[in-house]
């Protein structure tokens, strides 16, 4: 991460920032840079910025190009509609992170501009770049530095920055603007920067604001102007203030950071903030005239207007937090510290340099308790991220654990030192269990060596809590084991080196942190590293103890196993990745506290997984009696004590009374509490027992989990002996696993005796619920435990607790009788009748009591959190502890059915609820958590059946209006009540995600949408909802056999089949995913939910189609002296496999100018003897069997031979594995690789990448062609990059190691071309006599013979010729009379050949033609493979490898498949053209043969098809018709053409960014497409559709239409997909589908409808309406027979009529004529001709049509201009929109 700065080629030194800031969501401003190039090469800067809108970039003084583009911003998947394509998304969202990596923002340095590199250091602050050390410098040294001044602007931004504005549902929100960590990535959101963690400067940072806010800003505010000026905190040091030189509205800011920050840490905020400056506070125990008081340091906090009584309670703390800090870890490292809190913050605190960002909820008031603890805990963490993770950093990504751990650490001893070592070991002990918990295989060692990335965000939590107890149990082992010193000195010792220099950087590695422990400890903490910090898990211990009197000892067993490493146990790849401990090996500390109580320690080595300890025993004295029977025997004891027994005073002595209760011992107490005491036999054992109790890690030095056995009684000695914390917690645990009477009266006194540690009581109050069954007991003591802290004396008569019980006035100032008291509430809820699962009905009165009377009228604190708990465990108590058989939320099940008695308590219960509920919303608590509660409450109640499930409760609170946490426990509520089924919440649900204000609830709504599945599925929805559905069924019987799936898979199988058949689902997800502007992190999670419910299709690799000749391109023999020829054979078809000639006979060059065979001419035989009058030579016989001959590969398409295609692949693969070949293995990107005029020097581009496509494309007709393309790209090199350069000294390098490579190849092809020669030339046989099984007649059509026959070879005079194999397979069946093969003889001179007269029919056989020299020797292919054994001994043995490995494909013997269209039209005319030939040509076959072979004549050169740009309309690839279709257009045929909406589609379409293709014609030069108009003979584009659109050339819409899709169907049809412009024309296309409908849709004119709206109102308020105006209700009106007479689809009534016609249903005044005549119809149909509805209905439809009779004339007569013109097809029937109605009425 160090040598960012050398690979980026420059070092960033300082930056300054100059921002105008307004209110309405807008900033102008500009920065400049200041650099120091690390070499003269610098060309390019690349700088990360992302939406920012640059205007123009200046360096040094003079203007520069630029090149911007955000990666992320064009992200787009091949098939928009295709929600299975979510992995193509999700790769193209990685790749484009990656991009932005490398810097959004390219700038070219001018050549004007000179670049010197940089021979000093950057100074470490401004300032010292003018002093005197660097003003010494020479003067004849230049200034290195280049400064670059950005012009930029922000509208509206939505990452980095946070405008707080009013808005209508928050009208009074005070506008605020901050820099906000909405990503990782933030900081380039707001200006041009390097945003990277370890590049670090000096910083300027100037302000424009607004004086104050005024009305011009649109504030809704009271307050005056001149009461809310506006401020600006910063990081940094605050400089001055000042007005604007030219308006005096606004005023200038200035702040200064001289210690080198990242960008990362830079932030601010600007609003009408209210400044509160924390007192410079003294430490208790300093006098008045102390020197050694620490350094002070301004300290401000800031908060928004109405908060400011909040403000001195929250922060006063930090002053004696400073001072904590500076005095144990050394100076602070800035020179100021401001914490400003603001609205809308996505997380808790935002931590910067100098300044904390922190969120309005952590502020509290003086009345608050529960907050206190919790928001002290993020401010002084806030503090600590000061010194370590701001000022020093990580070194790696690997080491944030280690920053992040060593805040937390300092933050908990501050903790310690405020709240005191209980509540320090307290959350110690919570957070390790918590750390065993979650550490059980599934979470990865908290520093991974070698990691590139940053932490995953689902690990952070549990690194943030493992890591602090690491570095605590760290301090205890160097403590123990070195010199007593610990972090104490290891953590001074680290920040001094930070503020003198002695940090590279100020970054912090885990290596060398532990060295330093080593240093100062004088211990190696290998062993423990390796465990703890690069190693995952936790070990379980079991541990027994017996006491063995012969032996006088304790021998103490101890059994460890790992859970994580036997999750992985097995599987090799998750023992690498999570690295999980199998043995932890280490001392651990035993102490047995013996019979006279003194605690012996002894320290255990663990080593292995299983061993037996043998601790020795002392005892000295005799045992004490327990405290634990009679209290008569202790008061006997106490009073002979005082009287002078000195053995007795000797015993009262060692029984700790510290933990006794007075109350206790009174008998009359101890009946009423219901007290029981250890029975006699328990006394005798107890007597009997050697040792008090034995406690296993007594130091605190294990993450563990250790489960001891031992006797509750010795549990009970533990707990009231043990002053520790922590031996309290675990007697307490252990005994809530033992319960009994006994044991819930030692819990009870426990809760009793105020000298525990408050958190001790909690645990004790809570531990009673095991008792709550045994005689009722633990529920008694619960009870007693409440009434005792909560009611007045005078009502304890009642045991049964069957009175009421009148609660006295709350009074919170003994805080840990506050939390006890909540304590108890909780456990009363939890503890349930084993007979029926339900809570006691008393307890559930107790709930309505305790809420029914409270009275916090004198009470100086807050009872909102009090409240909500009460509220919470009411709602515990009253769900039933046994869930119903099935789901509760499914339609078919109601609430549980419920006694009298418990149908009155839940009554009272959910009013008193709804009493508070009610109560927030006038007289808010703080942050809502009554609301809060109350929700909880009544989705408990829900979810446990008890009432009716209603999702429009939590509805209203999802609105915006309301407070942030009450809208999120409202989501989460609607989350389990199955919203994948129910369309409308989807609808809602990604409606809020993508476009509700705050991103708070973006992101959890996002996150909770992922998370509610396995909640759903936890509660037993999923499952239960699932059981009996049919989708579960097995299809077959064969499933039966497989393994039975796990619950969770079939659950997800079932979610699923469900939601894969919601169209609502996949219509939302899809845009959701696209959406460019969605938040980052939202887009992960609906990828996530597209994950679980889609199966993804397989991303095929990409293919390139090029358009082969009808002939195959082949090598080819020299040109001979050219004969007459029979007519040509058409086109051949189908090239199943073409073998071209032997390798090696042309050395230096291709035998034909292109290499391309052309058609070939059938051998025939001419009756005439040759023009010289000689014989012909007869050629000898040669019976050779033939060969199997391998299918050519494609890569040898244009000739090349099997040993150069070998050679030139092992040549480009070591090419790729050179060291030198970094900078060519990819082509060049002008902005990845700082070039951006390279292809205007450059004009033909190569790489290896492309080196390698052409090479397996088979554009290289030898390996010379190949050398050719690598010259080409060492030229390229050395053209653009100067002599010394790197790329030029790489390309120098890589030439070199090339020549040698092959030199090496083509000697080695040589030698084997040469051996190969000389034995086919030996291996021709001399003439002979013509073989008697050639003289068989052949058709001159038919070419040759059956494919079973032998082949016919040809060959000239020398008998030397390249052979050809063709293979073709028409369609058609091969003639009845058999045809042999024929060898032509070799003559120079023939005459030509009459032409053979064919049959009238004749059929295609399968054709099999060869073309070469005859062998007269079988033993060439053996001296063939002797050559090939020359070259493979170069090539190695993996070339051969890689060739078996290849798939080769295999001539098919059975009739092929359907082939492509494309060939089925070639022989489809190849037919044609046969049959026509043999038509006129009706003469009959005669046997004849050639006495020369038939010349192949210069075959023309067919270039290789080249992939070309797209341009306009869609050139790029020319390749075969694309099997796409593009779909018509909705439209109507014969509507008249209205060039305004057409224009106003077009204006639409014509703005997306994928329309630029499409807006002019095709221009073949300029576009690169020469081929484009072979191939779509009617081009149209969206100019020439404007054209001819305002030259009157469309009459009707569909014509307009047509052209549309005319453009995108030749973008289609000329474009494979899967291109970028076949993918801009689908993009294009839904984009005027979507416009296009709106278009067509017929409805009513706006004056029509406005009028017609009027009428039906006029119509509604007539007498003779009153009966129309509500749909008909069957029930209400006594006739539940109306919808057997009137079919719901058919009732009418005013009002519906109203909200169609709202809505736009009718289209025209006759669709509503209908309606209503539809309405009248139905009332006298019912009701009868005669009767009273009847004559009201006809009165009606006479008002109506007086009514509507004004506008319907107009209409008819069709003399208004813009009316549609109305068909015959467009006449609504009567009744017609009733049936398009689906609500019936």
């Amino acid at each position: 991460m160090q040598r960012e700065s050398a690979r980026r080629g420059f070092t960033l030194s300082h930056q300054r920032v100059v921002l105008d800031i307004d209110f309405s969501a807008n900033v102008n401003g500009y920065t400049e840079l200041t650099i120091l190039p690390n070499d003269t090469e610098l060309r390019t800067v690349s700088l990360h910025c992302r939406q920012c809108i640059i205007d123009k970039v200046i360096v040094n003084g003079t203007p520069a190009d630029f090149v911007h583009q955000d990666p992320l911003a064009n992200i787009a998947i091949s098939n928009p509609t295709d929600v299975h394509l979510w992995t193509e998304l999700k790769r193209k969202t990685y790749s484009a992170l990656a991009e932005a990596d490398e810097g959004e923002l390219a700038i070219s340095i001018p050549r004007d501009v000179a670049v010197r590199a940089s021979s000093v250091l950057p100074p470490t602050t401004p300032e010292t770049a003018h002093s005197e050390t660097f003003e010494q410098r020479p003067n004849t040294e230049v200034d290195p530095s280049i400064i670059i001044r950005i012009d930029y602007h922000l509208r509206h931004p939505k990452e980095g920055l946070s405008f707080i504005l009013p808005t209508k549902t928050h009208p009074y929100r005070v506008p605020h603007v901050y820099t906000s960590p909405t990503s990782a990535d933030a900081a380039r959101c707001w200006a041009p920067c390097v945003d990277n963690l370890w590049e670090r400067c000096t910083w300027e940072l100037e302000f424009i604001v607004p004086r104050s806010l005024t009305a011009e800003e649109d504030v809704s505010m009271t307050t005056g102007p001149d009461n809310m000026p506006v401020m600006v905190v910063c990081s940094g040091e605050f400089r001055e203030q000042v007005a604007h030189p030219h308006s005096s509205k606004k005023s200038l800011w200035f702040y200064r950071q001289d210690t080198l920050t990242s960008v990362q840490h830079i932030a601010f905020a600007a609003g009408p903030f209210r400044l509160l400056q924390l007192r410079d506070e003294k430490p208790d125990d300093s006098s008045e005239g102390d020197e050694s008081h620490p350094t002070r340091y301004p300290m401000h906090a800031f908060c928004l207007p109405g908060l400011e009584d909040h403000l001195k309670p929250t922060t006063s703390f930090l002053s004696s937090a400073l001072s904590f800090f500076v005095t144990e870890y050394g100076a602070y490292p800035f020179s100021s510290y401001g914490i400003v809190f603001v609205d809308d913050l996505p997380r808790e605190r935002s931590d910067n340099a100098g300044l904390t960002v922190a969120s309005n909820n952590l502020l509290h008031g003086e009345d608050a308790i529960d907050q206190v603890f919790e928001t002290r805990q993020q401010l002084s963490h806030a503090l600590a991220v000061q010194w370590a993770g701001i000022n020093i950093i990580q070194k790696t990504w690997s080491d944030t654990w280690l920053v992040n751990a060593l805040a937390l650490y300092m933050s908990g001893l501050f903790f310690k030192k405020t709240f005191g070592n209980n509540e320090f070991r307290f959350r110690i002990a919570r957070d390790m269990a918590r750390v065993c918990t979650m550490d059980n295989g599934a979470m990865p060692p908290i520093c991974q060596p070698g990691a590139y990335e940053p932490p995953d965000p689902d690990y952070a939590p549990f690194i943030n809590i493992k890591g602090p107890v690491v570095l605590h149990i760290l301090d205890r082992h160097l403590g123990k084991s070195g010199t007593s010193l610990g972090l104490s000195r290891v953590l001074p010792k680290i920040f001094l080196s930070s503020m003198a220099g002695e940090l590279t950087n100020n970054t912090l590695s885990t290596h060398s942190f532990l060295r330093t422990c080593r240093k100062v400890s004088g211990v190696d903490p290998k062993t423990f590293a390796d465990q703890w910090i690069y190693g995952s898990g936790t070990p379980r211990f079991g541990v027994t103890a017996s006491f063995n009197r012969k032996k006088m000892a304790v021998e103490v067993t101890i059994a460890q196993d790992c859970p994580a490493y036997m999750a992985h146990e097995g599987d090799p790849v998750g023992l690498a990745v999570f690295n999980p401990v199998q043995l932890f090996e280490g001392p651990i500390t035993i102490r047995i506290h013996e019979a006279d109580g003194t605690p012996y320690e002894h320290v255990l080595n663990i080593n292995s997984q299983f061993k037996k300890y043998e601790v020795p025993f002392n005892t000295k004295y005799k045992r004490v009696r327990r405290h634990t029977k009679r209290y008569a025997a202790r008061q006997a004891a106490a009073a002979a004590a005082a009287a002078g027994d000195q053995d007795a005073a000797e015993a009262m002595v060692t029984v700790d009374m510290s933990f006794g209760l007075a109350l206790w011992e009174e008998e009359a107490q101890r009946e009423a509490w219901r007290v029981s005491d250890w029975s006699e036999e328990e006394e005798h054992i107890m007597e009997s027992s050697t040792y008090e109790w034995i406690r296993c890690d007594a130091d605190f030095e294990w993450i563990a989990t250790i489960r001891f056995e031992q006797p509750d009684f010795m549990w009970t000695s533990q707990l009231q002996r043990d002053r520790d914390v922590v031996a309290q917690l675990e007697a307490i645990h252990a005994l809530a696993r033992m319960p009994s009477l006994v044991v819930s009266s030692i819990l009870t006194k426990t809760v009793l005796v105020e000298n525990y540690f408050f958190r001790v009581r909690m645990e004790a109050a809570l531990a009673l619920q095991s008792c709550a069954n045994i005689e009722h007991i633990g529920m008694f003591h619960l009870f007693k435990l409440f009434t005792r802290y909560c009611y007045s004396e005078a009502n304890h008569g009642d045991r049964d607790f069957r009175e009421k019980f009148i609660p006295e006035p709350n009074d919170f100032k003994d805080f840990a009788s506050y939390f006890i008291r909540k304590s108890v509430l909780v456990a009363i809820s939890r503890c349930r009748d084993d007979s029926n699962g339900n809570t006691w009905s008393v307890a559930r009165r107790l709930f309505i009591d305790v809420l029914r009377y409270n009275n916090n009228a004198k009470n100086q604190y807050s009872d909102s959190r009090y409240l909500s708990t009460a509220i919470v465990a009411l709602g515990g108590a009253l769900v039933p502890g046994v869930p119903p058989e099935r789901g509760i939320l499914t339609d078919a099940e109601g609430p549980v059915p419920l006694t009298e008695s418990d149908a009155t308590i839940l009554e009272e219960a959910v009013q008193e609820v709804e009493r508070y509920r009610l109560r927030d919303q006038y007289v808010p608590s703080q942050h809502n958590v009554i609301t809060i509660a109350a929700l909880e409450f009544k989705l408990m109640l829900m979810l446990g059946g008890l009432i009716a499930t209603d999702g429009n409760f939590f509805l209203e609170y999802t609105r915006e209006e309301n407070f942030v946490p009450v809208r999120l426990a409202a989501f989460d509520a609607l989350l389990v009540m199955k919203w994948y089924m129910r369309p409308a919440l989807i609808r809602y649900f990604f409606s809020v995600v993508i476009n509700d204000p705050s991103r708070v609830i973006r992101r959890h709504l996002a996150h909770a949408m992922v998370e509610s599945l396995g909640v759903l599925y936890q509660i037993g929805e999923l499952g239960s909802g699932h059981k009996k559905e049919p989708i579960l069924i097995e299809e077959d019987g064969t499933q039966k056999k497989k393994p039975k799936s796990s619950e969770a898979a079939v659950m997800a199988r079932a979610l699923r089949k469900e939601l894969q058949k919601s169209a609502t689902f996949r219509e939302c997800i899809l845009p959701t995913m696209q959406n460019l502007s969605i938040d980052q992190e939202v887009r992960w999670c609906m990828i996530q939910l597209a994950e679980f419910f889609y199966k993804p299709h397989e991303e095929a690799l990409p293919k390139v189609t090029i358009t082969l000749p009808p002939t195959p391109i082949s090598e080819t023999a020299p040109q001979l002296a050219t004969p007459v020829l029979a007519p040509p054979v058409p086109a051949l078809p189908k090239i199943k496999a073409i073998k071209i000639g032997i390798s090696g006979i042309q050395k230096d060059r291709p035998l034909t100018p292109s290499g391309a065979l052309p058609p070939l001419a059938p051998a025939v035989r001419h009756d005439i003897s040759p023009t010289n009058g000689t014989a012909a030579v007869p050629i000898a016989p040669i019976s050779i069997k033939p060969k199997k001959i391998k299918p050519l590969e494609r890569a040898q398409e244009r000739g090349m031979s099997s040993n150069d295609l070998k050679a030139c692949r092992q040549a480009l693969k070591r090419l790729n594995m050179n060291k030198h070949a970094d900078l060519f293995r990819m082509p060049v990107d002008p902005i990845r690789d700082r070039a951006p005029n390279y292809f205007d020097v450059i004009k033909n581009p190569m790489d290896l990448s492309n080196i390698s496509a052409k090479l397996e494309d088979g554009r290289y007709g030898d390996r010379f062609a190949f050398e050719q393309d690598f010259r080409l790209m060492i030229q390229n090199a050395h053209t653009y990059n100067p002599l010394g350069t790197y790329a030029h000294t790489e390309a120098n390098k890589l030439q070199e190691f090339f020549d040698k490579q092959w030199a090496r190849i083509s000697k080695t092809l040589d030698a084997a071309q040469s051996k190969e020669e000389a034995v086919l030339l030996s291996a021709v046989a001399p003439p002979s006599t013509i073989p008697a099984e050639i003289a068989s007649p052949v058709a001159p059509s038919a070419t040759v013979a059956q494919p079973s026959a032998k082949k016919a070879k040809i060959v000239d005079m020398n008998g030397t010729a390249t052979p050809t194999t063709v293979k073709i397979k028409p369609k058609v069946k091969p003639p009845a009379t058999d045809q042999t093969p024929i060898a032509p003889a070799a003559t120079p001179d023939t005459a030509p050949p009459p032409i053979a007269k064919l049959e009238a029919k004749v059929k295609l056989p399968k054709v099999k033609i060869s073309v070469g020299p005859k062998r007269t020797t079988p033993k060439g292919p053996k001296k063939r493979d002797a050559a090939d054994a020359a070259l493979d001994e170069l090539l190695g043995e993996e070339v051969d490898a890689m060739e078996a490995e290849r798939p080769v494909k295999k001539p098919r013997k059975s009739a092929p498949s359907a082939p492509p269209p494309i060939e089925d039209e070639l022989l489809a005319s190849l037919e044609e053209e046969v049959a026509h030939a043999a038509t006129s040509t009706a003469q009959p076959i005669e046997p004849r043969f050639s006495e020369t072979p038939p010349v192949v004549p210069p075959p023309m050169e067919v270039p290789p098809p080249v992939p070309a740009p797209a341009p306009a309309a869609g050139p790029a690839i020319a390749s075969s018709p694309s099997k796409r279709k593009t779909e018509p257009t909705p439209r109507t045929s014969d509507e008249p053409v209205n060039e305004k909406k057409c224009r106003a589609v077009m204006k639409i379409v014509k703005a997306l960014p994928q329309a630029y293709i499409f807006l002019r014609p095709v221009d073949p030069i300029a576009d690169g497409c020469p081929t484009y108009y072979d191939e779509i003979k009617n081009p149209m584009d969206f100019g020439t559709m404007e054209n001819k659109l305002t030259e009157g050339r469309y009459d009707t819409m569909s014509a307009f239409a047509a052209d549309f899709d005319l453009v995108i169907g030749n973008c289609r049809t000329f474009n494979p997909p899967g291109t970028d412009a076949s993918i801009m024309a689908d993009i294009v296309d839904k984009a005027f589908k979507k416009e296009w409908s709106k278009v067509l849709v017929k409805k009513l004119a706006y004056n029509e409808k406005r009028s017609l709206q009027t009428a039906i109102n006029k119509l509604r308020q007539m007498p003779s309406a009153f009966v129309f105006l509500d749909p008909v209700d069957p029930v209400a009106l006594g006739i539940p027979t109306y919808f057997d007479v009137i079919p719901k689809k058919d009732a009418r009534d005013l009002s519906t009529i109203k909200t169609k016609l709202d809505q736009d249903k009718y289209d025209s005044i006759e669709a509503l004529d209908a309606d209503i005549r539809l309405m009248v119809d139905n009332a006298i149909k019912f009701n009868g001709a005669e009767s009273e509805v009847a004559a009201a209905a006809r009165q009606v439809d006479k008002d109506y049509n007086v009514l509507v009779k004004p506008f319907r004339t107009p209409a008819t007569n069709g003399a208004t201009k813009g009316k549609r013109k109305e068909t015959d097809e467009k006449t609504v029937a009567p009744g017609g929109p009733a049936k398009k109605q689906k609500k019936a009425v």
